[in-house]
């Protein structure tokens, strides 16, 4: 195995029950451990070379809006001069490639991790500046090194969370990567708050065009129609973005915020790692 490949994505990337398209997508988002890695690993595999043009097709630029938003205004507290930056789960390389773009003055330098080897072969072929690895969130540390944990100015993972095999886990592991002070940023996709009735009435429409509308548009498009079809799954069995603060204000994290876009359909989780003098 390549250096610094952690065990579970070794055997990510041979598979543990065969080809991710035997389970249904509802199926796929209960699992754990090693078969969902292997589960999404081989999914976003079959989908990485069309996958940034079918989000911005089918989400109607919404999810290009939404990471501007989240990653657009960052202060010096969060990113200063110098910054190194790790994006857990990075895909194609979106977030690295606009953080770049937006705060390139500031010398920053970003690793990126992600499960997936076609999804990497996409972001290098797009941005030659970041560090691109290969790795699994339940050990970082075999990932970008043993002596880089602790060292990050900010963490970011954007439309991950819901992906990783334990999303506790995945919190504690990005926060051991910061160094005391620095800021762990995450943007994704959540259930509406108990009681938020218009996010709930939103949620719904949004259910029908993630569930039916978008997998029929995908397979239309050539894509894979089953992997968003996991994508509804996967947003209405997550966790709602407060219980996610409450559990970093948990695990000891200060100045914890939630930002929510449109109505809550996605919302920006930001916290600071505690122990900086």
């Amino acid at each position: 195995p390549r250096a610094g490949m952690s065990r579970a994505c070794v055997t990510a990337a041979h598979g543990v029950e065969g080809p991710w398209h035997a389970r249904a997508p509802q199926e796929g988002f209960r699992l754990a451990g090693a078969q969902k890695l292997s589960f999404v690993t081989a999914m976003f595999d079959s989908i990485a070379v069309r996958y940034d043009w079918m989000n911005v097709a089918l989400s109607m630029g919404q999810t290009s809006v939404w990471r501007w938003l989240a990653l657009g205004a960052l202060g010096r507290r969060a990113l200063p001069s110098q910054a190194r930056v790790l994006d857990v789960g990075t895909g194609t390389g979106a977030a690295p490639r606009f953080l770049y773009c937006r705060y390139g003055g500031r010398g920053l330098t970003v690793d990126a991790m992600d499960p997936s080897e076609e999804m990497l072969r996409v972001a290098r072929e797009r941005d030659e500046r970041s560090r691109y690895l290969r790795g699994d969130v339940a050990d970082l540390g075999a990932c970008v090194g043993a002596d880089a944990m602790g060292t990050y100015d900010m963490v970011v993972s954007v439309y991950t969370l819901r992906n990783f095999s334990d999303a506790t886990e995945a919190n504690e592991q990005m926060l051991a990567a910061l160094r005391p002070g620095g800021t762990l940023l995450l943007l994704d996709a959540f259930p509406p708050e108990e009681g938020d009735w218009i996010a709930q009435c939103l949620t719904q429409i949004l259910q029908l065009w993630l569930g039916v509308c978008v997998p029929w548009l995908a397979s239309f498009m050539g894509s894979e129609g089953r992997a968003y079809r996991y994508l509804a799954a996967s947003v209405q069995g997550t966790r709602p973005a407060s219980r996610v603060a409450a559990e970093l204000e948990g695990m000891g994290c200060s100045d914890v915020k939630v930002s929510k876009y449109f109505f809550g359909a996605c919302c920006r989780v930001t916290a600071v790692k505690p122990g900086a003098s």
